[in-house]
């Protein structure tokens, strides 16, 4: 039987362009809002943030500061790029009115729907301590890892490391939050459970509210009932200056579906949705064009 190459095409087209729609949207470090996941103005530490205009058009922005607890840290600065214009301040919280002691994350957004990329870096007074990236917010997820955590030795002993864990809400919805320790092996090492305010932050040191790590080292796995990032910073314990490693957001079929039985990020169910709607899709656009897949027999016998 003739195959109809127009039906082929409208196939490739769904498929491969909604592939490439799913691939934009999971790109991490460029999107319409970025999330910054923690930034400090103390006595010790200071946030620089760096953000560029990736479009073609002006990029109108908001750059909004926030506590852990979700509260707005002095008021947000809205800023206009031109086509490949780049924002730069070496004391952002400053800048936005926020005084010595205030930390959080930080969020820029684009008003007009363009696309962006931010970083930080973080100093100490020793020096730079290490590139903070930004991650866009609609690439949270549900469940994941973190597949590096250490703890060597306790504050001010130089040569050893210990780790902190982040956790950031990207709404304005609190997440209820499980993290496990486990072994090289998988074993688990002790859990806890933590919340996280919306729009918030919640950092704690794994020693402290998870689990016995002295000495060792291990990895994490974190599942979640709201859309969240994790991140973890390795600080050394002799200068205090930290190093960024972002969570990895897990997908329905790898072993912690397994390990966290109690659900997938629900984002990964629409690219089967998705794929369910092409038979749907196809055939209305069939019919739209006068051809009836039911009737017409160069259709006849093919999965629609």
């Amino acid at each position: 039987m003739k195959r109809n190459s127009g039906f082929w095409v409208i196939v490739f087209v769904l498929v491969f362009g909604a592939s490439d729609g799913l691939a934009q949207q999971q790109r991490l470090d460029a999107a319409t809002k970025i999330l910054i996941p923690s930034s400090a103005r103390t006595a010790a530490f200071n946030s620089f943030l760096a953000v560029i205009n990736l479009d073609s058009q002006d990029n109108a922005i908001t750059i909004t500061a926030r506590r852990a607890d979700g509260s707005v840290i002095g008021n947000p600065r809205s800023i206009v790029l031109s086509p490949n214009g780049r924002f730069r301040s070496t004391d952002i919280l400053g800048e936005l009115g926020g005084g010595l002691g205030e930390f959080g994350p930080i969020t820029v957004e684009s008003t007009n729907g363009r696309i962006l990329s931010a970083v930080s870096e973080v100093s100490s007074v020793q020096g730079p301590g290490g590139f903070f990236p930004g991650v866009n917010t609609s690439n949270a997820w549900m469940q994941g890892y973190m597949a590096e955590v250490i703890d060597t030795g306790d504050a001010g002993t130089a040569g050893t490391f210990r780790t902190n864990l982040g956790l950031n809400t990207v709404t304005g919805t609190s997440a209820n939050v499980t993290v496990t320790l486990r072994g090289a092996s998988g074993q688990s090492l002790g859990s806890a459970n933590l919340t996280v305010p919306g729009n918030g932050l919640t950092q704690v040191r794994i020693r402290d509210s998870i689990g016995a790590l002295t000495g060792t080292n291990g990895y994490l796995t974190i599942s979640s009932n709201q859309p969240i990032h994790a991140w973890a910073s390795k600080i050394e314990n002799g200068t205090g200056d930290p190093s960024f490693q972002i969570g990895i957001g897990a997908l329905t079929g790898t072993v912690i579906s397994q390990v966290l039985p109690n659900g997938s990020d629900v984002r990964n169910d629409f690219l089967f949705v998705g794929l369910a709607l092409i038979p749907v899709i196809a055939f209305l656009v069939l019919k739209l064009k006068g051809i009836d897949p039911y009737e017409d027999e160069s259709l006849a016998g093919q999965a629609i």
